[in-house]
């Protein structure tokens, strides 16, 4: 009897250690060439049969006519919280034929709140910015995964590090995209390192390394 139970503790155990998910660390560096862009987003492509949670509270607001955020990342079937913090009126709103995403919050007053439902598909950078304010701009990334960061970029700043932590084992492919630019998508084991070069229009404009650990 005795032995049975230790046998059966033993077996059970085995099985959670089987179950857990294996998590690594993503580190890279992007180095523009000459002037930096304006944004990017470094993120985990999903992949059939690996679970990855939902992204949430995607927000972004409005101060001194300019939005909070370059690049505010959302989930497929999330939404996007938009404050007002400005004494001024604002309209934020998308007409992106590049994505063919379309949507208008209206009008809103100073300490207004308004929220759009992510309703596009995955990979996709959507433009947006504010009628009353021509000269404000921004973008929406749908990410499939919750593994990402934002690389917020300045003209005078060539080099840019990112560390993406806890990616389960199952994601090997890590992308980037800026807007404008061709996204670059490498696959990566555990151990490795590699880099691939970033391209607009024709021409390499900088260099993305990656490496994976566990």
């Amino acid at each position: 009897m005795i032995k049975t139970t230790i046998c059966w503790v033993a077996g059970l155990a085995l099985g959670l250690v089987s179950q857990v998910t294996v998590a690594d660390t993503i580190t890279g560096e992007l180095t523009f060439v000459k002037k930096a862009s304006f944004a990017g987003v470094v993120y985990m492509e999903s992949v059939d049969g690996v679970e990855a949670s939902s992204i949430e509270g995607a927000s972004v607001d409005q101060v001194d006519k300019m939005f909070t955020k370059k690049i505010v990342v959302a989930g497929k079937g999330g939404d996007i919280s938009f404050r007002n913090s400005d004494s001024i009126d604002h309209n934020i709103f998308s007409n992106d034929s590049d994505s063919g995403v379309k949507f208008d919050v209206g009008l809103m007053t100073p300490a207004g709140q308004k929220s759009v439902d992510v309703t596009w598909d995955e990979n996709l950078l959507v433009r947006y910015g504010c009628k009353i304010h021509p000269k404000m701009k921004s973008y929406i990334f749908t990410s499939p995964t919750p593994y990402f960061q934002v690389l917020e970029f300045e003209k005078k700043v060539p080099r840019y590090t990112f560390v993406l932590g806890d990616v389960p084992s199952g994601l090997t492919r890590v992308s980037l995209t800026i807007p404008k630019y061709d996204t670059v998508t490498i696959e990566l084991s555990v151990g490795e390192s590699k880099q691939a070069d970033v391209i607009r229009k024709g021409k390499k404009k900088a260099v993305l390394q990656v490496s994976r650990a566990q």
